[in-house]
Formats: structure tokens, sequence, C-alpha cells
């Protein structure tokens, strides 16, 4: 009889496979942390930017009538995307940007925008080759970056000490030009931007494209989610609609913000075609194609959208929203950084940091947000999650709020906030 203890023997965590180095790096995410303490004591959350409502009716009718329609809505489709997305994309942004687009070679639609980030970088970056991320930034630009095998360089936005505007926070144009260097092979614009709200003006973003046509081989990668929930009738540009820039941009969008569906992981990328035909290229082996029904039901929804003036009613109904948070903040000696867009308020807590007490080694900003769960059930996002080390702490002091929730649930995080303030006049 052979030896079991020769031909077997109890495997320890030496001798497991090890990971890719590429990923040495990735720890947990800010959001796995603070959603699963809001879940365990059962606090709001204004961490995670989901709405916490049912899509539109219109959507959702989409939705059945894509189903229903037969078997072609319900299959693969090309890897290119589905037809009448593309064409539908292509009327409706040819119009925002004033050109003609061509739907077969200059769109493709991703699983959300987040995918067409993943491989706008994957199509275009080589290892050893510069990103340039402007921080705070959204946090999946980084890890797409080191998974191609790149190099992010960090970039803060500039605010005053006593910021109440978004529009204060800026780019500083000389540190920017200063960053790029011979291996520089893009740059990830946020415009508008999260988790400030800012809104690029057009001088701005005609300084960043005189900058970036000084660098041949540099590229805008422009993250547009929030693109029509915009606010005080702030203008949005695509920085794709200036002089030369065009051929050295990539647009990105999605559904997920536009329509209340993010669960639905439709975006897609605008650009000339000897950008998109990379993502052509990357697309076909990553998911292959995008959910189809979705795709039919999106290209239905945005016709249904123009019908009903679904833009201007989205607009209105988060500018309320983001009325109430920042009202709610100042009331509780949080001073909110008004945004011009988006789903989200920054709120300053320099009045607030003798109220709670920061271990060793812990970050303000992250130990505000636990407090803030654990002692009035509202939970926010620490902000500095969103910088490189190095720049941690240009956002020690802020929290970041989510307003798309329904306003119910806000005007309930609102009541419980008060105790903050009863709490911090003691």
């Amino acid at each position: 009889m052979r030896n079991v203890s020769r031909c077997c023997r109890f495997t320890t965590m030496t001798d497991l496979p090890k990971p890719a180095q590429r990923i040495s790096s990735f720890g947990g995410s800010v959001f796995t942390e603070f959603t699963t303490l809001a879940k365990k004591l059962n606090a709001i959350n204004l961490g995670q930017g989901f709405p916490d409502w049912n899509v539109p009716k219109f959507v959702q009718e989409s939705a059945h009538e894509a189903i229903k329609s037969g078997p072609s809505s319900n299959q693969y489709t090309s890897h290119m995307g589905f037809p009448m997305l593309k064409e539908t994309l292509s009327k409706f942004y040819g119009k925002l940007m004033n050109r003609a687009i061509d739907p077969q070679t200059e769109i493709i639609p991703t699983n959300g925008a987040t995918q067409a980030l993943f491989s706008s970088i994957q199509a275009h970056v080589n290892p050893g080759d510069e990103v340039i991320c402007i921080e705070p930034f959204y946090d999946a630009y980084p890890a797409d970056v080191i998974m191609a095998g790149g190099i992010p360089v960090y970039v803060p936005l500039k605010a005053p000490k006593n910021s109440t505007s978004s529009h204060e926070w800026t780019l500083d144009m000389k540190e920017f030009e200063a960053s790029i260097s011979s291996k520089t092979k893009a740059v990830f614009l946020n415009n508008p931007h999260n988790p400030t709200g800012k809104m690029f003006s057009r001088e701005e973003l005609q300084q960043i494209s005189e900058i970036v046509l000084r660098h041949p081989n540099m590229i805008v990668i422009s993250d547009e989610v929030y693109e029509f929930i915009t606010f005080d009738d702030c203008e949005h540009i695509r920085i794709a609609t200036l002089p030369g820039m065009w051929d050295r941009t990539l647009t990105i969008s999605s559904s997920g913000k536009t329509f209340s569906c993010t669960g639905w992981k439709i975006g897609w990328a605008i650009g000339p075609t000897h950008l998109i035909n990379p993502l052509y290229l990357v697309q076909q082996w990553i998911p292959f194609c995008t959910t189809t029904p979705f795709q039919h039901a999106i290209s239905l929804s945005f016709e249904k959208a123009q019908e009903n003036n679904y833009f201007a009613e989205l607009k209105s109904s988060y500018q309320r929203k983001r009325d109430i948070i920042c009202d709610a903040m100042k009331k509780v000696g949080i001073e909110p950084v008004v945004p011009s867009s988006g789903f989200f308020a920054l709120g300053h807590i320099k009045n607030l940091l003798n109220t709670f007490e920061v271990p060793d080694g812990e970050s303000t900003d992250y130990e505000f947000s636990r407090y803030l769960t654990r002692e009035f059930g509202v939970t926010t996002i620490p902000p500095s999650a969103f910088y490189c080390d190095d720049h941690r702490h240009l956002a020690e002091h802020y929290t970041r709020f989510a307003f798309c929730k329904s306003d119910p649930l806000l005007h309930e995080a609102c009541l419980r906030l008060e105790n903050l303030r009863k709490s911090s006049s003691h």
C-alpha cells in the first residue's frame, strides 16, 4: 500500500498559484467598505452613485418592446454594436457635435462607460506608456492604465481653501503640460466632473486642446456620462467639438446615468475611425457584444425622450435634489461645494473636526464617513479615495454625498443629519 503521507500533503498559502503581478497594487474598493458598513448599521447610503427609483415608464416600455420584437433583439448582435442603436446615436450626437458621424465606423456600443474606458486603454496604451489622471478621478482610471501595463500620472485640480462652488476647482495648465512626457499617450478628461460637479469652461477646454495638439502622440479620453445632468443653465461643451480635437478624442458616455438604468450597462464610445477601429478589435475578445435587447431599448428610449421633453425634466429633478442636500449640509456645519452637474456634492468638514476622533494612521475623511454612518445613520464616501497616495491630503477635510436618491430618502437623511448639528453644538 502506498504511503499516503508521501503522495498527499496539506496545501499551504505559499503553495497556491499567485495572481498576476499587474493587479498586486489593487485592494478593496472604498465602496465595498462603506456599502457593507451602511448595510450592517441600517444607514442611509448616500455613498454610491445609483438611483433608488425605477427607470422611467417610457424606458420600461422600450425594454418590453425590444424583447418582444423578435429573435434579432434577443440573440448575439455584432461586436460592432446593434445597428439601430448606432444609427440613433449617430443622429443624436451628430446634432450635438455639429458634424456627420458615421454609425458604422465612428461609434461602438459597450458594456457601460466603464468598459468603454477599459477598452480605450487596452486599444491605445502600450506597456510603459503614461496616462494622465486628473484628480479627483473616477477610480477605474488608474486601474485601467495599470492593467494595460501603463503608468498613471496624477495632476490634481486646485481649489481655494474656502471653496463654495465647483467652478472654483481649476486645472493648473502649466502643471498639466509639465506632466506630459515623450511617453504620454492619453489624458482622462471627466467633463462633467465626478465628484466635484465641475463643468470645464470653453476657455479651459481650449487651453487643454492647445496643449494636447502640441503633442502628436497624445489623445483625450473624454468621460461625459453626466452630460445631460447639468444645473443653473451651465453649458456642457464637448472637447471633441473644438478645432482639431475630433481626430484626437474618444468621447464616452452611457445610458445608465441618463435613463436611471445603471444595471443595464449600455455605454458607447464615439470618435474618428482611426481611434474607434482599435476598440472594435478589442471588443470582440472581451464581451464580444453588448446586451442586444437593452441596446435596442436604449435606441427607442432616446427617440421617446426627445418627444417627452425628458432631458429638461431630468435636469430640473436633479437640481432640486442637489439643493436639498446642499441646504442640509449648510444647516449642520458642512460647507457645500455646490456642483454644476452630476450626482454628487462635496462638503467641507472643517467646522466638525472637533466632533470625532481620528486614530493614528487613519485618514480624516475616512474616519468622518465612518463616524457619520455609525453615529447618525448616513453614509458618505471619503473623497481621498480618488487621489493618489501623494495627494490624498488634498481631500482629507471633505466628504462626498450622492443625491441621486428619492426625495423621501433625501429628506430622511436630512433629518438624521440634524442630529449632527445638535451634537456639534454641545
